[in-house]
């Protein structure tokens, strides 16, 4: 995949970029998130190395993580790059460290599992930002609105749909995707309503 030009800084502690990707006919989106470490590459698809480096003037990068078996995309190139550990859920992807649901990580993020999404999906959840990111479980495409994830690709939607819901109990002000552009206000009423539908 070609590198994408520019990420957009779309909050303080907050990073974005996405590009079209062929292969799977869908826009792929990530984000680099502040965290007590230092950055987290979530996610990621490749940035243009002056892109990057505007990111790590403001902190070092400390890992680079999958939310779920599907999104290895350049999560090791990544990390190479960087020089630092590329983290992943117990999935197909073999990473340096996994992660689970319940675990506190880079020092301020915590790790909730989203079953039925995608294989060993994960969110992570940054309070002191009140942050939420999701990975493949709900989307924010213009081709397809704001919407949960179809349940054809679903191993249990129900699940999802309980685990998204439990995830609003966090508060979120801010939510961003696998696929799609973040909400920067009013999350979780948004996702609240798309859950009640």
């Amino acid at each position: 995949m070609k590198a994408v030009p520019e990420a957009q800084r779309v909050a303080a502690h907050l990073w974005f970029w996405e590009a079209y990707e062929p292969a799977v006919k869908c826009d792929l989106s990530c984000v680099a998130l502040r965290s007590e470490a230092g950055w987290i590459f979530i996610d990621p698809i490749p940035l243009a190395v002056n892109a990057m480096a505007e990111i790590l003037e403001i902190a070092p990068a400390a890992a680079v993580v999958a939310t779920s078996g599907n999104h290895e995309r350049a999560c090791c190139v990544v990390a190479d790059a960087l020089g630092v550990p590329f983290y992943a859920p117990e999935c197909e992807v073999t990473p340096d460290r996994r992660l689970a649901a319940g675990q506190v990580v880079f020092g301020d993020v915590a790790v909730h599992a989203v079953p039925g999404a995608g294989p060993g999906e994960i969110a992570l959840w940054h309070a002191a930002s009140r942050t939420l990111c999701l990975g493949d479980a709900v989307i924010h495409l213009p081709s397809h609105g704001f919407a949960l994830l179809p349940e054809k690709y679903c191993a249990d939607f129900r699940a999802m749909r309980g685990a998204l819901d439990g995830l609003c109990d966090l508060e979120p002000e801010i939510i961003t995707f696998a696929h799609g552009t973040p909400i920067l206000v009013g999350a979780r009423e948004k996702l609240r309503a798309l859950l009640a539908e």
